[in-house]
Parts: structure tokens; C-alpha cells; sequence
């Protein structure tokens, strides 16, 4: 099981089949009720995306108008609302182009996202293999089963294809390392701007192929040329996917400094590197943690003293450089951590493989091969579990279904309803939604003066207003004093059968 090992003919059929067996297990896990919560209950930022796809299909202008994000997700999801319009054209669904509404669109741009996410576990295989067949199969049939990737994948956002191209760019790069050509490096560069232009984070991995440039053994003139060939393909590509970062260069500007204000300091219940650790945890489990932890100790050791230096080195930098970096905004998700993600399954495998190679030295092959059986499902089993969860809670009918399905009972057409967190979606054609972070963002005379009728609260936004009064009194002061003011009319309250937030559905007299 040490490097180079797997490569042989007569593993290749036992290999293969492994494989596609994680790969149709990662499909099974991101499109098994990947219809889940459509239209009422979509991803935050889902409708982003989807909206200025629809619109540029129906404008014909391919300007975003939008810059929290490049535009290469948008254009993907263009093409898919583009196949889907003809496909529903071709079946009498659709009649005109002006009559579409985003939310017909959700689904194929979902089934799409997963099938980057798929194609992502395909990517962590064949940079695996530059480590060993073992240190391949395991670290893609981990990322098959990780639960923040699996969760994220089901949803047409931007992290997934973030992390294919990311994952694209450290296998490229690692080629380029070894094949040493000019082509080589600017593949890895092209690779690199497809990633910068699906979310700027990205950028960061233009460390890879620049440090695989910088580690050849070429001369100094030639490293230098290669950089420079590297930074503009990288450049190149970017703009060529993002091309109204210069085209409508000052709503890009505009666009982009008002996604930094975002980013303004604020107080956090703890340090953001603290979270994402957290987080790590419930996505790897406690043996896939402490396994992560000797891969990055075998990567440093591999990087001091060698062999293969720069391969150990073009794995861990990207997701040490990432990881400080995200540690250091104010704003915390755990899905900003999925870039990390495949690198972080090689390691943890290296780190599986690494230690059954020790045992082999002391142990007879039947009791190394009952270990390996044992570390293998301790890194497994606790990812996989939770997945299957997540699978399970998707099949259930959650608050938010319940909630939609009320408003739709026993609300006219065109009724204005204020909801809180987008927690739930109502089509703009048939009612008037508004949509606000949190209620008390207005007073009930302004909601009233707005002409709302009802309101949608979730306990994602006053549960700890409410339940903690001594942390925050003036959001508990203003949610009791509003919530006093209207009369609940619904109220929808999770249990072990029905996920979600609990949500309280009020009138205004």
C-alpha cells in the first residue's frame, strides 16, 4: 500500500469497478430526492443565480447586472435552462419564453450541480492515484460520502462547481509538476481561472500551478517565462468567463465593493478557525479528524525531508493558504470549506494508507487486512451515517412544505405576505411576497403601511431572541412587542418526522 502501489495491469478491472461502485454511490447520495423543497424551500442563494440565468435567456443580455459572484455559474446555468426550455418546448410545457418562472428551472440546475459534485469524486480519484491505487479509492469513496459536500451538491450554488475546478486545478497542477512542459503549466493556469471565475475565494489557487513552476528544475529564465504564461492564461481564462468584469467595468466595481462591506468586522461568539474545526468534526467525524490531522503531519514531514516534495507540497498549501484566509473573514459557513475538500480526503487517506504500511511490518497479512477493514470503516462509517441522514430528512415532509402548503390553502391570489429569512418562497405571480432577513427590521406600522396581510416568522431568527432574552434584549423587546401585535393564525413545529425550523404564520388586523 506504499506510494506507487495499485498501478498494475492486473489490479486495473478490480480498480474500475470499485470506482464506478463510488461513484454510483455519490450519485445515489446527491440526486436521491434532489427535488426536495421545490419552489417553496430553495437554497439562499439559488434564486441568485437562477433568476439572472432566466433573465439573460429571455433578454438575450448576457450581462449579470450582478457581481457578489463571477458570472461563469450563471452562464452555466444558463446553458441548463436553455436545454431544459427546449426540452419542455418540445414536450407542449412550455409555450412562450415570457411566461417561464425561475423555479422551472431549479431542478435541472440542481441535477446539474450534483453531477459536478460526482464528477468532483472522479477528480479526487485520479489525484489520489498519484499517491497510490489505495490512497485513490479510499479518498473518493470519502468525498463520495462527506456530508457537507453530499448536503451542498443537491443545491444549484456556486461552492460545488468552486470545488470541481479547484480540485481540477491541484490535479493539473501536479501533472504539470511531473511532465515539466509550457502546455502543461497553462492548463493548470486555464483551470485556475475557470475557478477564480466561479467565486473570487478561488483565486488562491493560482498558488498551485505557479508553485508547480517554480519547483521544476528548469533554469531561472524559463521558470520566469513560465510565470508569466501562467499568470496570463490564468487571466485570460477568467475574463474569458467572467467577461463583464472589464466589459461593464464600473457596475463591477460597484458590484464588488459592496460585496467587501459585507465583510465588515463584527462580534463572534467565537473565532471563525474555532467554527470551521467544528465543523470539520461533524462532517469527517472524530477518527476521520485525528486521521486529517496525521495526513497534514505526513504532508510536512514529506515536504521538509522529501521524497516527492512537491507533491505533498501542492496538496496541503491550497488548503492551509485557504483556511487561514476564510479564518480571518467575519462571515462563517461551513460550506466555504468545501474547496478543501478533496485535498483534505488525500491526506486523510495517506494518512490510513500510511499506517497500515507500518503494521505490515509487524503483522501477518491476514491481521493487516482485518485492520485496514477496521481503519477504513472508522473514517467511513460516521460521513456516511450522517449523509444517509440528510437523505432521510429530505424525504420528509418538513415545516416549510406544511407552511407552504397552508399559504396556498387559505390565501387569495395577490395577497402581500411579508416572510422572514426566505424561509419560504411564494411565486411572484400569484402573491406579493416580501422578503426580510429578520421581521423586526420593520415596526407593525410600517408593515402595515407596506399593505402586508400576513407574516411568516422563523425560529431561525427569533428563536434566540426569544429563548436567550438576557444575550440580546432589544431584539427580544422588539420581536415580543410585534409578535403582540398580530394574531397567529398557524404555527409549525419540527419533530423527529417533520425537519425544519419552526415556523409561525401571523395576520395583520
Amino acid at each position: 500500500m506504499s506510494d506507487g502501489a495499485g498501478r498494475h495491469a492486473p489490479d486495473t478491472r478490480i480498480d474500475f469497478a470499485l470506482l464506478i461502485a463510488i461513484l454510483a454511490v455519490a450519485a445515489g447520495l446527491r440526486l436521491v430526492r434532489i427535488d426536495s423543497g421545490i419552489p417553496f424551500a430553495l437554497g439562499i442563494d439559488e434564486p441568485e443565480l437562477l433568476v439572472r440565468a432566466v433573465r439573460m435567456m429571455q433578454s438575450g443580455d448576457f450581462n449579470p447586472h450582478f457581481f457578489d459572484y463571477p458570472s461563469l455559474p450563471i452562464y452555466l446555468h444558463l446553458f441548463v435552462a436553455i436545454g431544459r426550455f427546449l426540452a419542455g418546448a418540445m414536450s407542449h410545457e412550455f409555450r412562450e419564453l415570457a411566461k417561464v418562472d425561475f423555479t422551472d428551472f431549479v431542478l435541472w440546475s440542481r441535477m446539474a450541480t450534483a453531477a459536478m459534485g460526482v464528477a468532483t469524486v472522479y477528480v479526487t480519484y485520479r489525484i489520489g492515484q498519484h499517491w497510490g491505487r489505495w490512497h485513490a479509492l479510499l479518498a473518493a469513496a470519502l468525498l463520495a460520502v462527506v456530508p457537507m459536500h453530499v448536503r451542498e451538491a443537491r443545491f444549484a450554488l456556486t461552492d460545488t462547481p468552486m470545488t470541481l475546478c479547484v480540485a481540477g486545478a491541484l490535479w493539473a497542477a501536479i501533472v504539470a509538476h511531473e511532465r515539466a512542459t509550457t502546455r502543461a503549466f497553462a492548463i493548470a493556469a486555464a483551470v485556475a481561472g475557470l475557478a477564480l471565475g466561479v467565486k473570487y475565494t478561488a483565486g488562491l489557487v493560482i498558488l498551485l500551478p505557479l508553485l508547480a513552476v517554480w519547483s521544476s528544475s528548469a533554469h531561472l529564465r524559463v521558470k520566469l517565462q513560465r510565470s508569466l504564461v501562467v499568470g496570463a492564461v490564468w487571466a485570460f481564462t477568467f475574463l474569458l468567463v467572467a467577461p463583464y468584469t472589464v466589459i461593464d467595468l464600473p457596475g463591477f466595481l460597484n458590484g464588488f465593493a459592496t460585496l467587501m462591506s459585507a465583510y465588515r468586522p463584527r462580534a463572534l461568539p467565537e473565532a471563525p478557525w474555532i467554527t470551521y474545526l467544528k465543523h470539520l468534526r461533524i462532517a469527517f467525524g472524530w477518527p476521520g479528524v485525528v486521521a486529517l490531522a496525521l495526513g497534514l503531519v505526513l504532508a510536512a514531514q514529506h515536504v521538509v525531508r522529501g521524497p516527492a516534495r512537491t507533491r505533498w507540497l501542492l496538496l496541503a498549501v491550497f488548503p492551509v493558504v485557504y483556511f487561514v484566509v476564510i479564518s480571518r473573514q467575519d462571515l462563517v459557513y461551513a460550506r466555504y470549506l468545501m474547496p478543501i475538500l478533496p485535498a483534505v480526503c488525500v491526506m486523510l487517506a495517506s494518512a490510513v494508507v500510511a499506517s497500515i504500511d507500518i503494521l505490515r511490518r509487524f503483522m501477518p497479512p491476514r491481521a493487516v487486512l482485518a485492520v485496514a477493514v477496521v481503519l477504513g470503516a472508522a473514517v467511513l462509517v460516521p460521513p456516511a451515517t450522517t449523509s444517509a441522514t440528510i437523505l432521510r430528512l429530505a424525504s420528509r415532509t418538513s415545516t416549510q412544505a406544511e407552511a407552504y402548503q397552508w399559504l396556498l390553502t387559505n390565501l387569495p391570489p395577490g395577497t402581500p405576505v411579508v416572510i422572514e429569512k426566505f424561509e419560504v418562497r411564494l411565486s411572484g405571480s400569484r402573491y406579493r411576497p416580501m422578503y426580510l432577513t429578520r421581521l423586526i427590521e420593520k415596526t407593525y406600522d410600517e408593515h402595515v403601511r407596506s399593505g402586508a396581510r400576513y407574516m411568516v416568522a422563523t425560529s431561525q431568527m427569533y428563536g434566540l431572541a426569544l429563548s436567550r432574552p438576557e444575550q440580546d434584549p432589544v431584539r427580544y423587546r422588539e420581536y415580543t412587542t410585534l409578535f403582540s401585535q398580530v394574531r397567529e393564525v398557524a404555527r409549525f413545529t419540527p419533530s423527529a418526522d417533520r425537519p425544519g425550523p419552526e415556523l409561525i404564520i401571523f395576520a395583520l388586523p
